[in-house]
């Protein structure tokens, strides 16, 4: 039985209102500018990316944002540093004097000294926490670091003319500078110095040294003029009665000379690095030879590797370095190379710590005939700067 259809008077339209026309039209003009805006929105972020790349490709350029005149002061420099905001710089130099100078006129704002400086023989500065070991004439060693220091003063503590420095501007106070940041607030840069009790190691004067925070804590790798190489952990203990901080180093030590390991013709090792985690010892020499030492079990070095890194004949490795982690050892020579080597597991059988220092990338060469005079790496990336002796 079918449902009986009844007639009210009213027929259907046949054709949409006009509201529905208006509302139909404008939801697709909305959908068409929609999906033309996607597009355009993904096509502005490939062409920022287009944007972004591009440099890459370009040959790279470093403008000269400025220069002041250190006069003699070259010639001396043994370590330097920047800070984070590159407004100072600090200098060590061979005589154990410290510079820190404003960096956008050159202007020395305080000259201080290390800890018996006239007996200072060697060094090393770890540039991106400070950490510094400077061996003596005597044999001995101190800890210590050497770093810039933020803080932030209050408008009250800053004197009226620092008060009113322009946001981004900075100003001279006492020993360090202050720079007002965009955020209002006054940031008092200054360089600490803190060094550690002296450490006896040996009884010849020391000629290189350098140190780590490796798995074991710190360590640190030091030869002397008699050529014995010292490898030493440190360890700190404080009293918790007193407040009094006891230094403590022990290690083992290896004659290179009683070895055999040290070149007839009485030429000294020019460079010494130590891993990052402390369990290999770099010495180099400037006719490209390396000894690489292993200190894993640090009471017994001993010999992992002998290498040339500059088989030319005649050339000169003229600088070497660690990467950012202390694993990839970067060397310069004379010919303009900027080389890469790190360790790979089981090279060559019979190592004794079973692996072996292979060349892993040749950066570039400059023009084959100025030698890299210095090596700079960054402290967050890969990055790495070369200075060359042309200039």
């Amino acid at each position: 039985m079918t449902e009986k259809q009844v007639f009210t008077g009213r027929t259907r339209a046949r054709r949409p209102k006009r509201s529905v026309l208006v509302t139909d039209r404008v939801a697709r003009w909305v959908i068409s500018l929609g999906g033309i805006g996607s597009i355009a929105a993904v096509s502005m972020v490939g062409l920022f990316l287009l944007y972004v790349v591009i440099p890459l490709f370009r040959p790279p350029q470093v403008p000269q944002i400025g220069g002041f005149a250190v006069g003699e002061a070259t010639s001396r420099v043994a370590a330097a540093g920047v800070d984070e905001h590159r407004s100072m710089s600090w200098s060590l130099h061979r005589d154990g004097t410290i510079d820190l100078r404003r960096l956008d006129d050159g202007r020395i704002l305080s000259r201080r000294e290390v800890p018996a400086a006239g007996r200072l023989t060697c060094w090393s500065v770890d540039p991106s926490s400070g950490a510094c070991a400077l061996g003596y004439a005597d044999g001995s060693i101190r800890m210590g670091t050497l770093a810039f220091q933020s803080s932030y003063l209050s408008r009250e503590e800053v004197p009226a003319d620092v008060a009113e420095l322009a946001a981004g501007a900075a100003a001279t106070l006492g020993e360090g500078m202050v720079q007002r940041t965009p955020e209002d607030q006054f940031r008092l840069l200054q360089l600490a110095l803190a060094m550690g009790d002296s450490l006896p190691v040996g009884g010849a004067p020391l000629v290189l040294v350098d140190r780590s925070e490796g798995s074991r804590g710190t360590v640190f790798a030091a030869l002397d003029a008699s050529g014995v190489l010292h490898v030493n952990e440190v360890r700190t203990r404080t009293n918790l009665l007193t407040g009094e901080v006891t230094t403590t180093s022990q290690g083992g030590r290896l004659d290179l000379a009683a070895a055999g390991l040290l070149p007839a013709s009485g030429i000294e090792p020019a460079y010494l690095l130590l891993t990052g985690l402390g369990d290999n010892v770099m010495l180099g020499w400037t006719d490209g030879r390396l000894l690489r030492l292993d200190t894993a079990d640090i009471t017994a070095p001993a010999l992992a590797e002998d290498l040339d890194l500059v088989p030319e004949a005649g050339r000169r490795l003229t600088a070497m370095t660690y990467l950012l982690g202390k694993s990839s050892l970067i060397c310069g020579d004379d010919l303009g190379r900027v080389r890469v080597w790190f360790r790979v597991r089981d090279a060559e059988p019979g190592r004794v710590d079973g692996s072996s220092l292979v060349l892993a990338h040749t950066l570039g060469q400059h023009d084959g005939t100025s030698a890299v005079t210095s090596l700079a790496a960054s402290q967050r990336s890969r990055l790495v700067a070369a200075g060359f002796a042309d200039g």
